[in-house]
């Protein structure tokens, strides 16, 4: 599934690529028996190379050189990080993703501040994964070129995840409730993305590109 997210979408090679370094990590650390490693990159392999070995298939059924263009040299030389990008638009839609991220980070944030050893949760060999998979899944949006907002689509699953993992670093499962002023902490991270998401509704001009007005010139 993650080999084939790659022929759909050029970026999507996050999740190959932190499964890959994880076993790679999983094994140097010894998180889990090698034999069990081996199989688990053997299937990956496996997988990813099936994929593959479906995708060249089919270029070469209509010419390779056509289809490895339409699939990566197009974005290599027409809109890419290396070739047109455009760093103004990055600039206003990383914007609105801080402006909807932003609160979660400062509720983690404030958690960890009460911690002891507030990083120690980073080391776990989840919460490793969840960070390179965020990791790869920026470098996936900063490797597009356009920067429209939906880019940013491509992180959230983990960036939530380790969002939540930091908050609840220390915590234990038999905890008492939450406090009041976290509860009060979490509604109002929730409530600001929601009001920044009514406003671009409203007024879709605020982050609307110029190239949209072309596009709708040359449709009618």
């Amino acid at each position: 599934a993650a080999a084939g997210a790659i022929a759909i979408k050029q970026s999507a090679f996050d999740v190959l690529a932190a499964l890959a370094m994880w076993l790679v990590l999983a094994a140097w650390l010894r998180w889990r028996p090698r034999r069990e490693l081996v199989v688990a990159g053997v299937g990956l392999v496996a997988g990813a190379a099936a994929v593959a070995t479906l995708v060249v298939a089919h270029g070469a059924s209509f010419g390779w050189d056509a289809y490895r263009y339409a699939l990566f040299d197009l974005r290599w030389h027409a809109r890419s990080t290396v070739a047109g990008a455009r760093w103004s638009r990055l600039g206003l839609t990383a914007g609105i993703a801080v402006a909807l991220g932003g609160a979660a980070v400062w509720l983690a944030a404030r958690h960890l501040r009460s911690v002891r050893r507030p990083w120690r949760w980073t080391t776990s060999p989840p919460s490793a994964f969840v960070l390179i998979w965020l990791a790869f899944g920026t470098a996936g949006v900063l490797a597009g070129g356009n920067y429209h907002r939906h880019y940013w689509v491509q992180v959230v699953p983990a960036f939530s995840v380790a969002v939540a993992l930091a908050f609840t670093a220390g915590r234990s499962r038999r905890e008492a409730p939450l406090p009041r002023a976290v509860v009060g902490r979490l509604v109002g991270a929730t409530a600001l993305p929601l009001v920044f998401a009514a406003v671009v509704w409203v007024a879709p001009q605020v982050e609307r590109a110029d190239s949209i007005d072309a596009d709708e010139a040359v449709a009618n």
